[in-house]
């Protein structure tokens, strides 16, 4: 089985020294090659096998590359550090809830993972009611179905939900929203991983739809 790494554009867009960083954590337990792909184009692997696993930070690109492309398997970071012996930072305690994202709708392996990772850094995880398979959308889904305004409110019923300050995302756009929406303070787990704060801004669907969507088009396919 061979294994790949995608870091994902929007990880790429929004802190790529984090991508850089994951890669580094990933290769002190196994050298994997670095695939700078949008999972919306073939990454076209040069395995003949047909069993190809990318290792993901996206949950988008899990379900893209896992359902568009044939002899591809996925797993999320979350899943592949959960078990791995590394340093965590210790938050003392904190209490956060999770949000999780659509995109790994019923992969209780990943719910499970991140719940795990969350704990090991001493995080105390408080869960909302619609929580894993259950989990309301933070908003993106209806992004151009509805007016910035009823958008705006859509996030924030969602983060109003949530029994705790701060809620961890495993999504940078489901944080992007969630902010957007107000109400609470979204911390992706990527960041939590490597001690930093988030940074949500921009947050405003247009600006950061915008932004992805440049950078897709920019978005080269993997090269062996």
């Amino acid at each position: 089985m061979n294994k790949y790494f995608s870091p994902g554009c929007a990880l790429s867009l929004y802190k790529p020294e984090l991508a850089e960083k994951t890669e580094l954590l990933i290769n002190r337990f196994e050298k994997i090659p670095y695939i700078n792909c949008c999972c919306r184009i073939n990454p076209e692997l040069p395995d003949k096998t047909g069993k190809s696993v990318i290792i993901n930070v996206c949950p988008g690109c899990d379900w893209r590359f896992s359902r568009l492309y044939e002899g591809i398997g996925t797993i999320t970071l979350w899943e592949y550090l959960a078990d791995k012996d590394i340093p965590l930072p210790d938050y003392g305690g904190r209490v956060m809830a999770v949000h999780d994202s659509c995109s790994v709708r019923g992969k209780e392996t990943v719910y499970d993972a991140v719940r795990t990772l969350l704990r090991r850094m001493n995080i105390t995880v408080a869960e909302t009611e619609c929580n894993r398979a259950k989990s309301i959308c933070c908003g993106s889904s209806m992004y151009k179905k509805v007016s910035k305004e009823e958008l705006k409110m859509i996030s924030r019923k969602r983060t109003e939900s949530m029994p705790a300050e701060e809620t961890a995302v495993y999504c940078v756009s489901c944080m992007k929203y969630l902010h957007n929406g107000g109400g609470g303070k979204a911390r992706h787990i990527i960041d939590l991983l490597f001690g930093e704060e988030s940074a949500p801004e921009p947050s405003d669907p247009e600006v950061w739809q915008t932004k992805i969507s440049e950078y897709i088009k920019k978005a080269v396919k993997f090269s062996p």
